[in-house]
């Protein structure tokens, strides 16, 4: 069982503005770190299965069969359809960002 803690105020204060300032540095808009991250969440969801489903256990009640249907399943999907799509919609995105 995982031991759940609060997090400070101030350590969740200074993790924001260090995501902000990673934002703003431009570093999230190339197509490869984007291919990453979204590989990195695919595979968080494959390491996490198993607590998922406890937790959509306890908190939903939602057997192993209901939760990969309706919750992993569809969030796998979507993850999987970004990564197959992203190179095309990244072409728009900079067609449109430069008038091409």
């Amino acid at each position: 069982i995982m031991k759940i803690e609060n997090t400070p105020t101030e350590r969740i204060v200074n993790i924001v503005e260090a995501q902000r300032e990673f934002f703003r540095s431009g570093a999230t808009l190339k197509r490869d770190f984007r291919k990453k991250q979204l590989k990195r969440l695919l595979e968080a969801l494959e390491k996490w299965r198993r607590p998922l489903l406890e937790a959509l256990w306890q908190d939903l009640h939602k057997s192993e069969q209901e939760a990969v249907l309706t919750e992993l399943s569809i969030v796998e999907g979507e993850i999987r359809n970004h990564l197959r799509h992203l190179k095309c919609w990244m072409n728009h995105i900079i067609d449109d960002v430069y008038g091409l």
